[in-house]
Parts: C-alpha cells; structure tokens; sequence
C-alpha cells in the first residue's frame, strides 16, 4: 500500500517528533519486532474507515459513525478520549496520552473524518475504477483505493495506530500525544468540528 503513508519512514518521522532521542532504541525495537502488526492494523482501521460513509452534506453528516470505530480501537489501547458531537451525527474525538513534561506542550495528530461526496452506485459511469466504498488493495499497483484515502482517513488510520502502539509498549513520551478527529472539514466554514 504505496502512497497512502503507511511506510516505516514515516512512523519514524512522526516518532521522532513525538518521543525525545532517548527513546530512539524503543521505537527502532518496536520497528524491528512490530512492524508488520503495526502496518496491518493501520491497513484494515484504514479499510474500515473508509467503508464507513462520511459524505459532508453541508448541514448533515454521519462523522459520528467513525467516531464510533475510534472509540473502540481507542477502548482497546487503554486511550482516554472526549466525544463531542456539535451537531446530530457530526460527530469529534479528542484523544489524548499523557508524556513526561506538559510544561513543553502537546503535539496535536490532527484529521478530519468527513469526505467530499462519492457515488455509492454506477460509480464506474462517473470514471471510478474502484467502488469509493470498498477499500480495495488493487493487485496490480499495491494501492489501497476508496473516498477518503488520501483525504483523510489515511491520516486519521495513521495517527490512530501510532497512538495506540505507543500506550500499549507503554512508551514514555516527553509530551502529551493528543489526535483530534474532526468532522466538517470538507465545507468552507466548518461549522460543526474543524472549525
């Protein structure tokens, strides 16, 4: 799954920023020994997210639907967490882990859970090569297809992933973690999460 940020340079990157140098040695172990669960776990909370239709219909959306799905990988990892729901079904998370020194502020893991819209039928007659639902790993490419994989359900499967291996091996991060899933980015305003 080439070009939806599920490499091991960027778990690197990200890890770097998020755990002091000390913890280097961690995070190459965790790598070593990890790496192929860590990527299968990002691939399929990536497929269900992007099964899950979050279409931004202005004033009406279904963010909260995904908000659910991270409430239960959030529950299993041991992960606090805060739901805000600003409107009926436009559903936020805030999660948040706790690091060593909050006096240096948290680094905020940010994405929004809402898509533009996609046809759910005869989306081949609109130039769809893969249904926008089905979270297909194309066996030709490698690449994971569907609405919201590059914007931006990749990142919430990302950052969601990391967080919950970094509380598992019970990591100590020098500051706070914190993912915000947002809804109604995809609108002007943002009225009822981004914003």
């Amino acid at each position: 799954v080439n070009y939806i940020c599920i490499k091991q340079r960027q778990y690197i990157f990200w890890s770097r920023i998020i755990i002091g140098i000390g913890e280097m040695d961690q995070l190459k172990e965790l790598l070593e020994t990890k790496w192929e669960g860590i990527s299968r776990s990002a691939i399929e909370l990536l497929q269900r997210l992007i099964r899950t239709d979050t279409q931004n219909f202005v004033d009406e959306g279904t963010e909260m639907e995904a908000v659910r799905i991270l409430q239960e990988v959030f529950d299993e990892a041991g992960i606090s967490y805060k739901v805000i729901e600003s409107r009926p079904g436009r559903g936020n998370i805030v999660a948040r882990i706790k690091g060593q020194d909050a006096s240096q502020g948290a680094l905020l893991l940010n994405a929004h859970l809402d898509t533009v819209r996609a046809p759910k039928t005869n989306w081949r007659e609109e130039g769809w090569k893969h249904d926008p639902y089905a979270a297909e790993i194309d066996e030709e490419d490698g690449c994971l297809y569907g609405r919201g994989a590059v914007d931006m359900k990749h990142m919430v499967a990302m950052s969601v992933t990391i967080m919950c291996y970094v509380a598992r091996l019970g990591i100590d991060l020098s500051r706070d973690l914190v993912f915000a899933g947002v809804a109604d980015e995809e609108r002007t305003d943002s009225a009822w999460g981004a914003k």
